[in-house]
Order: C-alpha cells, then sequence, then structure tokens
C-alpha cells in the first residue's frame, strides 16, 4: 500500500511540475547600468530629501532609496538617527 502511494504521489509530482519558458526581456540599451543621483541642490537647508539609485538589468529595474530626515515622523526605533534604506524593484518596458 506504501508502495503504491508512493508511486501515486511521485506521479502526480512528475504531470503537475513543468519548465516555464524564459520570459526576460533584452531591455534598451541605453537604460543599462547604474544610475547614481550625485547630489542634491541646499540638501542641508532642507528637512528631509531622498537620494536615489537605480540600476537596470536587461528589462528589470532596481531602486535604493536613501532618506535623510532632521525631523522625526516616526516612533524612535524606526527614525534610526534619520537615515533609512527602502528598496525597490520591477519590470519596466519603453514606449514610443
Amino acid at each position: 500500500m506504501r508502495i503504491l502511494f508512493f508511486f501515486l504521489l511521485l506521479a502526480g509530482v512528475m504531470v503537475s511540475c513543468r519548465r516555464l519558458p524564459n520570459v526576460q526581456g533584452k531591455g534598451e540599451a541605453f537604460l543599462q547600468g547604474v544610475w547614481n543621483q550625485d547630489s542634491i541642490v541646499n540638501s542641508a537647508q532642507l528637512l528631509n530629501y531622498t537620494q536615489h539609485k537605480f540600476k537596470f538589468t536587461c528589462d528589470s529595474f532596481y531602486v535604493d532609496m536613501v532618506t535623510y530626515s532632521k525631523v522625526n515622523y516616526y516612533s524612535d526605533s524606526c527614525f534610526n538617527g534619520g537615515v533609512w534604506k527602502e528598496y525597490a524593484k520591477g519590470v519596466y518596458a519603453v514606449r514610443a
């Protein structure tokens, strides 16, 4: 009975699993690479600002956002001395 159950389970797994095609596109050549925001004008006078770093690979993008704040909008444990990082990723398409 155990052997029959094992073979039925194995057959079910083999039938239900299939390899998906490669769906990643090539993206646009002029966007590829890393784009860093060099500086922010008058950052010393601003209460808060965010610096961005974009990375484009194939048809995907990744964004690192570093936020600097002199004003505490959050609880003290989340404020982290006024500096924190956030991350985002996605897929892009250029349309004409």
